[in-house]
């Protein structure tokens, strides 16, 4: 089953140390998720652009309510302790 315990990327938060040794944290105006390499390729263009060294980035998520997947799990565990004996097989919960 899927995991949704994580929610939808919403904001996108870098920090910036910018030339004159100011911190700034700056809300990124289009991203709200970025991978790994993303983030060196940032980190690179700003640096050559000369706008300062990009230090660090944190990704807010929305809060989910995992209440109805976590009855889904409860309800496939069920199905498959009583018709399958814990041998694979239809699940209609899955």
């Amino acid at each position: 089953m899927k995991d949704f315990t994580q929610g939808k990327a919403i904001k996108l938060t870098l920090t910036v140390k910018r030339p004159n040794g100011k911190v700034e944290q700056i809300v990124h105006p289009s991203l709200t998720f970025i991978t790994e390499a993303q983030f060196k390729q940032i980190q690179r263009d700003t640096k050559a652009a000369g706008r300062g060294e990009v230090l660090s980035y944190e990704i807010e998520r929305e809060t989910v309510d995992n209440r109805f997947y976590k009855e889904q799990q409860r309800k496939a565990r069920q199905f498959d302790n009583i018709n399958n004996d814990g041998a694979e097989g239809y699940n209609p919960y899955r």
